[in-house]
């Protein structure tokens, strides 16, 4: 087997060099295989990035459509925090914007 490949290589590189093109075009297509799958990767980034916005757009949304308050406020007042009273609440401290009336369940 060795003096067979010996005799082909041996006297000329006419063999070699097929080998050669065969080798470079098998790069060549594995760089372009790999240059696709970098470019469809970073798409569904950007995909992905997308309907990430949209989805915070529509919660905004909903928040805004519910209308519900971003604190409530209860009786007393001590040091921009206002003491929560209510059967839900009690003893529990709460930091309020001042001057927000309190909700109905809370008044007491």
């Amino acid at each position: 087997m060795k003096l067979a490949v010996d005799m082909l290589t041996a006297f000329s590189a006419a063999p070699i060099r097929p080998v050669s093109i065969v080798g470079l075009a098998i790069g060549i297509l594995g760089l372009t295989y790999g240059g696709l799958t970098m470019v469809r990767a970073l798409m569904g980034g950007v995909i992905l990035v997308a309907i990430a916005l949209i989805g915070e757009y529509l919660w905004r949304t909903l928040d805004e459509v519910r209308g519900r308050r971003l604190y409530l406020g209860g009786a007393t007042h001590s040091g921009g925090r206002r003491r929560l009273s209510g059967p839900h609440v009690r003893g529990s401290l709460c930091r309020v914007a001042i001057g927000t009336p309190s909700p109905p369940f809370l008044r007491g």
